[in-house]
């Protein structure tokens, strides 16, 4: 959808498109001509596309690395004061407080969520 409306606002532009098997990731990347008005039209046109497409919607962002009912269960655990929308969200959390982790397991072991 992205390259078609390009093409349909006459706007230059140049894509790559690159998927490794690293959790199965997959890249679009495109760039527009050296110039503000065209950049801003190309910014306007694809986030209009991701809205059209439900580009947001955490289904897509979740589930990946972590289990979404292991995402609501931490969730909880919190109790309101952090929400978790993505699982990138929690990776960096736990891996930037290594006590987090470290409590979060000894209550699942203990049952306590």
């Amino acid at each position: 959808m992205v390259v078609s409306s390009f093409e349909e606002m006459n706007l230059d532009y140049a894509r790559s498109f690159a998927r490794t098997s690293n959790v199965f990731c997959t890249d679009f990347d495109i760039w527009t001509k050296n110039d503000l008005i065209q950049f801003i039209r190309g910014l306007i046109t694809v986030e209009s596309v991701k809205g059209t497409v439900d580009y947001y919607n955490p289904l897509y962002s979740t589930g990946i690395i972590f289990d979404r009912e292991i995402m609501k269960t931490i969730n909880e655990y919190f109790k309101g004061e952090k929400f978790l929308r993505s699982d990138a969200e929690l990776l960096k959390l736990l891996q930037n407080n290594k006590n987090l982790f470290q409590e979060i397991i000894k209550k699942l072991y203990e049952g306590d969520f």
